[in-house]
């Protein structure tokens, strides 16, 4: 299914439809993501990985300082290893699922590669929070509805047919 959503959505970028228009609609048959959409789909993931690296720190957490400190950083890995895969090999992660959106290149309507994926999701999102979360803002009034952190990975979330 991930394949053919992507299949139509370069579909659009490709074949010479694209079409501009205002409002969260620039692209023929490409709707971005509201932020009320990617805002839930954030709290859903966040909520999920969570909950897993929380057992998994208070497992370590009860070893002693060393250990605990371990199980920080595993914890840390384990949360950006689990946006990598979803955004790259899948294009969204389960809180974009559940909300209908998705994760693409901006210009070809792909999955995003793994560089890309790591650009957007480690630096791209301290970025997007480093100033007062100015760059999670900032889709508000960006025509393609792009953060900070979509801008720095060519990226756009769209919603999936």
């Amino acid at each position: 299914m991930d394949e053919h959503i992507n299949q139509d959505t370069a579909q659009n970028f490709t074949d010479g439809t694209a079409s501009a228009t205002s409002g969260s609609q620039a692209v023929s048959g490409v709707v971005y993501a509201s932020f009320f959409d990617r805002f839930v789909a954030a709290l859903i993931d966040a909520v999920l990985v969570g909950f897993g690296t929380g057992i998994f720190s208070a497992v370590f957490g009860a070893m002693g300082d060393f250990v605990r400190a371990l199980g920080g950083v595993i914890s840390a890995a384990l949360s950006i290893a689990y946006y990598v895969y979803f955004i790259s090999q899948k294009g969204q992660t389960l809180g974009k699922k559940v909300m209908g959106i998705r994760v693409q290149s901006e210009s070809t309507g792909q999955n995003l590669d793994v560089v890309s994926t790591i650009l957007r999701e480690v630096v791209g999102k301290f970025l997007s929070g480093a100033v007062l979360l100015l760059g999670y803002f900032w889709m508000l009034w960006d025509s393609k509805k792009q953060t900070w952190h979509d801008k720095i990975a060519k990226s756009v979330v769209v919603k999936v047919n």
